[in-house]
């Protein structure tokens, strides 16, 4: 557009017979003149729009920038936190086989105890009904 805009004003330059201070009353414009005129008229209404388009354009993309930005760091800080989680729970499973295996020793102690106590008081049964035999 920069380009085409220069071009007519060039074009708008040599369509005029001498030069556009001229102020002489009997100076004749060239027909085309008022043409090429409205085409730069045109070409500075469509340059300034693109400009405009373009500024926003900009605005959008450094809105997107940041936008993407956070996004990055919010994932980062995800993935973070989601290896930290994948850890504790390896951790807290480990511990869990652990405090089962324990769970497990505790039972068999107990059951062992529940029957020497039991073969206690058999023998205890037994030797007082000796006692009280004799």
């Amino acid at each position: 557009m920069t380009r085409e805009r220069n071009e007519l004003r060039k074009r708008l330059a040599f369509a005029t017979h001498g030069t556009a201070f001229d102020k002489r009353p009997y100076h004749r414009l060239n027909p085309d003149y008022e043409r090429l005129k409205i085409q730069c008229v045109r070409a500075m209404s469509d340059l300034q729009s693109l400009q405009n388009q373009h500024t926003n354009a900009l605005k959008r993309c450094e809105e997107v920038a940041k936008e993407t930005d956070f996004y990055h760091t919010l994932h980062s800080r995800l993935l973070s936190d989601q290896t930290r989680l994948k850890d504790d729970v390896d951790m807290l499973r480990r511990e869990n086989g652990q405090l089962l295996r324990e769970r497990n020793l505790l039972q068999q102690s107990w059951e062992d105890m529940k029957r020497l106590h039991e073969e206690d008081q058999k023998e205890i049964g037994d030797l007082r009904a000796q006692q009280q035999q004799k």
